[in-house]
């Protein structure tokens, strides 16, 4: 491995040349990265394009950075695979390569009913790899692929994942009862017990499997691109997945819980990841959890 990383003190095999300086102004802005305003396309000296995503909140950024290593490089999932991270005065620079595919969200309404059943096997594909690997506690990795149990990470049921992050739950009732925990802080005791009451009959289905979970998997995080087949017929296909910010270990039910919320970008969406995940699905009860549980972090 080649990569520079500065808090974790990784050991790389060859040297590592420095730098370079963040995107000058005239660098194109990719706004289509995750609806973000931080992710640039630019060129190296070697005339490579690559996409840099810049951010201030260190620990969170370099804690998203592990888990978009583990996910491509370890368990070969598409998606723009890790260059490089450093430190740029108070900002933070993650380097990835450069997905040169399109959101799925703007071409999905325009394809064929094959190609969209292609679209469907390949990311029902992609979701089995990360479900294939498993860990004994719900976290995120660090970079000798265990559970990192110290550097805080993006907490989904809080709406200031900054100011309140989380680190790990060594089992499936103590992330529950953090929900509860802060469902009490935001919301009261009155609704603290109504979430613990949904979770009460729920909990003889707990398990010591966790899954890599990605967290965010909606069509605006993926990105296919038109391609040739062996007729020389134009089909789409799966070219990455993007965005891993929210991703981790969870119960096996978190992926499936996440796609049915009821946000306004997903009515369509839900329909399509049913498909996408036929096999994989969770009760209607923990969807309703997840529900309430994120309501007031939404």
């Amino acid at each position: 491995m080649w990569f520079k990383f500065c808090r974790t003190r990784r050991v790389v095999a060859e040297p590592v040349s420095q730098p370079e300086p963040l995107p000058v102004p005239q660098s194109e802005l990719l706004p289509d990265i995750g609806g973000k305003k931080n992710v640039f396309k630019c060129s190296t000296k070697d005339g490579e394009i690559v996409a840099k995503k810049i951010d201030k909140r260190w620990e969170l950024l370099e804690s998203e950075v592990r888990m978009l290593d583990y996910a491509t490089r370890q368990l070969q999932v598409k998606g723009p695979k890790l260059r490089d991270v450093y430190l740029n005065g108070d900002e933070r620079v993650m380097v990835t390569d450069f997905d040169p595919g399109v959101r799925l969200e703007n071409v999905w309404r325009k394809m064929s009913r094959a190609n969209r059943n292609l679209i469907i096997k390949q990311l029902r594909a992609e979701i089995l790899k990360m479900r294939a690997s498993t860990k004994p506690m719900i976290g995120r990795v660090g970079w000798d692929g265990d559970i990192e149990k110290n550097d805080p990470y993006h907490d989904p049921y809080h709406p200031d994942s900054i100011s309140y992050p989380i680190t790990y739950f060594a089992s499936e009732s103590d992330f529950d009862a953090h929900k509860v925990e802060q469902m009490r802080i935001k919301g009261g005791d009155g609704a603290a017990t109504v979430l613990e009451s949904f979770i009460k009959p729920l909990q003889k289905r707990y398990s010591e499997r966790f899954v890599f979970t990605h967290g965010d998997l909606h069509s605006e995080n993926i990105h296919v691109r038109s391609v040739k087949d062996s007729r020389g017929m134009s089909v789409w296909e799966l070219s990455g997945i993007l965005d891993w910010g929210r991703s981790g270990f969870y119960p096996e039910y978190m992926e499936y819980a996440i796609a049915m919320k009821t946000e306004p970008y997903r009515p369509y969406w839900q329909k399509v990841m049913k498909k996408v995940m036929k096999g994989m699905e969770c009760t209607k009860e923990r969807i309703q959890v997840e529900e309430w549980a994120t309501e007031w972090a939404v």
